[in-house]
Order: structure tokens, then sequence, then C-alpha cells
């Protein structure tokens, strides 16, 4: 008996063990996203300047919009190079509900440059209480072009937030482009694909992308 006792106790030391190595060595949610995602033209020849401009949002992965109600999002990006690091003001608006007919509605957005070429951090206080700090990192997957010092046609970017515990708390991918063709949104869908955010794509709540219809779009002045 006392043999067979501590042979089981033996078993569920054994168990432990094995539990706590598995917790210390699990990948947390975001890890790698940087090393692995972001393409290398953009880790070798990111240029914050070239972001500046109107960015149509195609199409999104987010769920801090309101998915079925509104549209017609607008990305106005004016770069601050007088700030240390450079930052970007972002004035990003939508209408709802979609259409013409719709209410703008604006948020200010602001963005530090970090020392990781395609790297940006973003300021999102609302996730604090779950994340332990107020910053969302946003990535610059791709840029649309393998020329350097062209303009950035369009933006591919992902923000990834953890929970405390390491667990995916946000992941939000933007599809920005400057025009509001097809073609350029089959671009981008690729790009996402071949770089691996399918996983994200797939994998959150609620799962999918929205492609955003601009066709009966109106908006608000670029310096609202």
């Amino acid at each position: 008996q006392s043999y067979r006792g501590c042979s089981v106790m033996f078993r569920f030391a054994v168990l432990a063990l094995f539990a706590q190595v598995a917790v210390a060595s699990a990948k947390s949610a975001c890890e790698g996203v940087y090393e692995n995602l972001v393409d290398d033209f953009v880790k070798d020849n990111f240029d914050i300047k070239l972001m500046e401009g109107t960015f149509y949002e195609l199409a999104y992965h987010d769920y801090t919009q309101p998915r079925n109600l509104c549209g017609c999002e607008r990305s106005v990006k004016t770069i601050d190079t007088t700030t240390t690091p450079t930052s970007i003001n972002d004035l990003f608006t939508l209408k709802c509900p979609a259409g013409s007919n719709g209410k703008d509605q604006i948020t200010h957005l602001f963005f530090n440059e970090t020392e990781a070429p395609g790297r940006l951090d973003g300021k999102c206080s609302f996730f604090e209480p779950f994340s332990g700090n107020d910053v969302c990192p946003d990535y610059l997957i791709d840029v649309g072009t393998r020329t350097a010092g062209e303009p950035y046609p369009w933006l591919l970017e992902l923000q990834c937030v953890e929970r405390k515990n390491g667990g995916l708390l946000f992941a939000g991918i933007n599809f920005y482009a400057r025009d509001k063709s097809n073609e350029t949104l089959t671009e981008m869908l690729e790009s996402a694909e071949s770089h691996g955010l399918n996983e994200f794509v797939q994998g959150g709540f609620p799962s999918g992308l929205k492609i955003v219809d601009h066709s009966d779009c109106t908006y608000p002045p670029e310096d609202a």
C-alpha cells in the first residue's frame, strides 16, 4: 500500500512539473509578430513620412468598429516631425449609418514611431484594465511597394494586444489604401494571406473580414 501510494504521489508530482513547464514555455499571443509577420522590405526601408496622406479603409477585422451599423471609413494621417519620437496624428472618420445620409463620427488617434522600423505605438487606455498598459502596438505588415522612398500606396496594419496573462485580448487588422479599387483590395488580401494574417482573421470574434463599400460615401473635411 505504501509503495502504491508513493507511486501515485510521484505521478502527480511529474504531471504538476510538466504543467509548470508548459505554462512557462507557452507562447504569448503576440509573440513573434514583428519578427515573423512584418515584411523584410518594411524592416529595412521603413520611413514614417511616407505614410502621410488620405487613406480609405477597404476592409477590416476589428471588433472596436460597429461592423454592421457604420461604414465609409477613412484615415487622414499627418506626420509630426517636431515631436520626439516622430508621431502620427490620425483623423479617423466613419458614417453611421453607412452612406451619404449617415452622420459623421470623428476620432483623433495618435501613434508614436518606435526604434523597430515598421512598429508604431498607439494610445488605447480603454484596454488598460485588461492588458495592464495603455499601449497598442501597431505593426506595418506591408506597404504596397518595393521601391524605397515611394509614398506608400497602401498600408496593411495589425494591432495586437495581449491580456495580462499573455492571451489574446485584441487583434485588429486594417486595410488602408489611397484608392478604393477592387484591384487594390485583391492585392492587399493576397498580401495578408501570404504574411500569415489569416490566423488572426479567422481566430478572432467576430471572425472574418468586413469589406467596406465606399460607393455611396461622402466624407468630412480632412481637417475636421
